[in-house]
């Protein structure tokens, strides 16, 4: 089975490079200093213990392999730049698994390409490009969930081989609220506070806004026929707490260094549902206002 990533920062990266690893048929689609280190010294997966690994992997610009299987694992913002290749590559066979941080992505991309061709799926990776070709891990976590059809069964599969934990699943929407139910208020929690994970499992403040922000997030999966399990709160909560103090939001570290970042999906889109769903003025509508 051919695999192509498309976008290798942090998330694509890590994917591209446990599969390489694993001895897996996979290329990537990257740009920049980025692309030209990967082309000249294979990509280099970086452990949280510090440990390394490197493997050479097929990298371009553009679409030059016919895969089965492409996950688009680019930002939110770059998704329609990104439309292009997307259909190419469902143009010639593959099945397409947007692992976007936002909610709505395979209901954007399906609008382009075959009903047959269209996955949806989320990814918990922590990682970040910590220099041209080197993609740094956070922590050990790597799960990924997909949509479920005979090509995906055989994608999880192989990426099992491959040590990567992939799972498919008839509900995959749940799975994406479940994971939007953290990362959408660790993002803005985090950009409202200017705080790492740390701050938030110490600031009683700062972590009251971070469990009102899941509720809201749980009240929108709700509301769209996806009821998260009761305990959703304390469930994230405690992957709040199991996080290593210094870990920020991908989205937070585009701030800081003045990179365009997913306010867009991540705080926006929550504010402007969660309004239309309550009459009180939500935590993500006030976050909003100040960013």
């Amino acid at each position: 089975m051919k695999f192509t990533i498309l976008g290798a920062g942090g998330t694509g990266g890590t994917l591209a490079a446990k599969l390489g690893l694993g001895g897996a048929d996979v290329s990537v689609i990257a740009r920049g200093d980025h692309l030209q280190a990967i082309q000249n010294n294979g990509l280099t997966l970086e452990y949280a213990d510090g440990t390394q690994n490197t493997v050479q992997i097929k990298a371009s610009d553009k679409l030059i392999e016919t895969p089965d299987v492409m996950f688009v694992c680019v930002k939110d913002y770059g998704l329609e730049d990104a439309m292009p290749t997307i259909t190419e590559a469902a143009e010639r066979g593959a099945v397409i698994v947007p692992l976007l941080n936002v909610i709505d992505a395979g209901k954007r991309i399906a609008r382009h390409i075959p009903e047959d061709k269209t996955g949806d799926g989320c990814i918990y990776v922590t990682a970040a490009i910590k220099e041209p070709g080197l993609i740094k891990l956070e922590s050990n976590i790597l799960r990924v969930f997909f949509g479920y059809n005979e090509t995906l069964v055989q994608a999880a599969e192989e990426m099992r081989s491959c040590g990567i934990d992939a799972v498919c699943t008839e509900d995959i929407m749940y799975e994406k609220f479940r994971k939007f139910s953290f990362i959408a208020p660790m993002a803005a929690c985090s950009a409202y506070y200017d705080c790492n994970a740390g701050r938030i499992q110490t600031d009683p403040k700062v972590r009251e806004c971070f469990k009102e922000l899941v509720a809201e997030i749980a009240a929108i999966a709700e509301a769209s026929g996806y009821k998260l399990p009761d305990d959703i709160v304390e469930t994230q909560l405690k992957l709040m707490d199991s996080l290593d103090p210094g870990v920020s939001a991908s989205l937070v570290k585009d701030l800081r260094v003045g990179h365009k970042a997913e306010i867009e999906g991540l705080i926006q889109w929550p504010a402007d549902v969660y309004q239309q769903l309550r009459t009180k003025k939500s935590e993500f509508t006030r976050i909003s206002l100040t960013i």
